[in-house]
């Protein structure tokens, strides 16, 4: 590494912590790498973009969505930038290669993102991926065991837990960020696969749309789980929704179950961290009176 590149990184620490942000996230704007980079200045970061843009380590994305006008950061993937960039994290070369660039996806990429950091600070003890990850994790196999290869199954967020004090002490709980209305269809067959033919023992949908959480809501109350027995002795909080803004950075506490039910989510997620599957019902969750859905 030169010294003149040692020295401009080196001298700019939110400069190596955008990259590692980059590493962990994919691309991202600058609002979401101030709120992954825990409330950094909008200074400081716009300094650290322009820095690293220079030395020629990231590349930027200009973007339109929905008339408004966007940008979105990533790792340059050249091997000689990345080799720099290895060094100065720490890392391996490979471990800095972009999965994918899904470029009509960027926006819901930024939900993603956020959603996933939100749930690394309130669970650090816990392992997070994101479901472009999930094809090279082994834990893949044991959420889906039947359906590892079909990425169509992956959840937009992964969280997996494991409990060593105890047998059988693995969860899973999948999260699903959704601005569009699927067909009942796959959202049935999607619902369905979750229920039924994967060892999920949670889901949590998050959207802005009442019509998609009451579309799923129904669906769900009214076919999946009348056939389904894995997860029918919770069945009213094996689902919960969250209805916050777009501009809501990251996951809230509050959601709501199949009831409407407003429940602390921290408490709803830990309580299926601390139990097996069997020993779970419907009583043991602490939920509120009013009801969303009323």
């Amino acid at each position: 590494m030169s010294r003149q590149f040692d020295k401009s990184l080196r001298q700019l620490k939110t400069g190596r912590e955008v990259l590692l942000a980059l590493k962990t996230y994919g691309p991202l704007s600058p609002r979401s790498l101030k709120f992954v980079l825990d409330g950094a200045s909008a200074s400081k970061v716009y300094l650290a973009l322009l820095r690293l843009s220079k030395l020629g380590l990231i590349q930027k994305i200009s973007y339109k969505h929905e008339n408004t006008n966007g940008a979105y950061y990533y790792l340059d993937s050249r091997f000689d930038k990345r080799i720099l960039m290895a060094e100065l994290l720490g890392c391996s070369a490979d471990d800095l290669k972009l999965e994918c660039l899904r470029h009509l996806e960027l926006p819901h990429e930024q939900r993603c993102a956020r959603v996933h950091h939100s749930l690394v600070r309130m669970f650090p003890q816990a392992n997070i991926y994101r479901d472009y990850q999930l094809d090279k994790q082994k834990i893949t196999e044991k959420a889906f065991p039947s359906l590892a290869a079909e990425r169509r199954v992956y959840p937009d967020v992964l969280l997996h837990f494991e409990d060593h004090s105890r047998d059988y002490g693995e969860c899973f709980i999948a999260f699903e960020i959704e601005e569009a209305l699927k067909s009942k269809q796959r959202i049935m067959d999607k619902l369905h696969l979750y229920a039924t033919e994967s060892l999920l023992d949670g889901v949590v949908y998050i959207s802005t749309h009442s019509q998609i959480m009451e579309s799923t809501r129904h669906i769900f109350s009214n076919q999946t789980l009348l056939e389904n027995l894995r997860i029918k002795h919770y069945g009213n909080n094996f689902l919960l929704f969250q209805n916050e803004p777009i501009e809501h950075d990251g996951i809230s506490d509050t959601a709501y179950n199949l009831l409407g039910k407003p429940i602390g989510f921290k408490d709803w997620a830990t309580l299926l961290m601390a139990t097996s599957n069997t020993e779970r019902r419907n009583a043991q969750f602490r939920v509120g009176e009013s009801s969303y859905f009323a």
